[in-house]
């Protein structure tokens, strides 16, 4: 294939099949909103992000650029000089949906600072120096954290060829600690039960602490969820973006709920849930608490560990081992009660 050196202005990228792309080493270029974006395929491989930008003749230019590198056949070769923070936006774009708000505006905080405090503004600059040199002051836990968000930013920069391999994959992150979490016992959870109608919150403790639901799954549950035939609980959306049913206690039929829309009223909950604890004197404890609780009372019940993975949601079964010391605790606190 003949090497373009300046812009073919002439071509109807239109008209041009996903065929003819892959076949012809050609680019398309399209709009999107309101800047330009690329597609085309290399190596059986369908590539495809935005140029930033919505000038029609600087977006021929990278097209054109693209087809000599597909035609020289050096198409792996990074994209120079990729400004760091559009590849941010790109990123933290990408990551909209695949992630928790919250995880979201960590990714973007962290990193957002990472680039301005080491004065990087081109993302094939960056180096393990300016890593090391980001997170000296911090602790580990947060250190553990920023590595691994910039790991992730980097090696969505190599799928995007904006860098040819992840300079930091191989740095070392700091080891945690795993931490006990905090549950309830079933004298505190009946304490919060009686207490909670003062704060409209009843139903709400029954379903976390019987169903394990992390607080944004419950935030978003709805009653077409709840399939009363196969008495199970459907949930769509989780952390994991894999759906999974949950088999219905007792304790949940026996609520009244609206037959539609979302099945909590969720206003003010976290202001609520506050004067709960004030009134209960429970202090320690979040809303994830409840899921804990949940977790760690199948344990001590002698449930399997695969099964409470399963019921949890978790995509490895190394998360839920964190719950595993409790069966050890219950048999030796049995073994302490025995009098003869």
């Amino acid at each position: 294939m003949r090497v373009v050196t300046e812009p073919n202005y002439q071509k109807n990228v239109r008209c041009i099949t996903q065929g003819a792309l892959k076949e012809n080493n050609i680019a398309s270029i399209f709009l999107r909103g309101r800047v330009y974006w690329i597609l085309y395929y290399d190596k059986g491989r369908k590539i495809s992000y935005s140029l930033k930008t919505r000038d029609k003749t600087f977006a021929k230019f990278k097209k054109n650029e693209i087809e000599n590198r597909l035609a020289l056949g050096d198409s792996s070769l990074p994209l120079a000089n990729v400004n760091a923070m559009d590849a941010l936006n790109e990123y933290t774009e990408y990551c909209r949906g695949h992630v928790t708000p919250k995880t979201l505006q960590n990714y973007k905080s962290y990193l957002n600072t990472f680039l301005i405090k080491e004065k990087i503004f081109s993302v094939e600059t960056i180096n393990e120096s300016h890593v090391q040199n980001f997170i000296k002051s911090k602790s580990d836990v947060t250190a553990h954290h920023i590595i691994r968000y910039i790991i992730s930013f980097l090696n969505f920069c190599v799928s995007k060829k904006y860098v040819k391999e992840n300079p930091v994959k191989n740095i070392r992150r700091p080891k945690l600690e795993q931490t006990k979490h905090r549950f309830l016992s079933k004298d505190e959870i009946q304490l919060i039960i009686n207490q909670a109608p003062k704060f409209g919150l009843k139903e709400y403790v029954i379903f976390a602490v019987y169903t394990g639901m992390r607080p944004s799954e419950l935030k978003r549950l709805e009653w077409k969820d709840i399939d009363l035939e196969s008495n199970t609980i459907i949930i769509q959306k989780s952390k994991t973006k894999k759906a999974r049913a949950i088999p219905i206690h007792p304790e949940i039929i026996k609520i009244e709920f609206k037959k539609t829309g979302k099945i909590f009223d969720l206003t003010n909950l976290r202001k609520r849930f506050k004067e709960l604890k004030d009134l209960t004197n429970i202090q320690d404890i979040d809303l994830y608490t409840f899921r804990h609780t949940f977790a760690s009372q199948l344990v001590i019940a002698g449930t399997d560990i695969g099964t409470v993975a399963r019921l949890m949601g978790h995509a490895r079964i190394t998360t839920t081992q964190i719950y595993m010391h409790l069966s050890d605790d219950h048999i030796q606190q049995a073994i302490m009660k025995l009098k003869f």
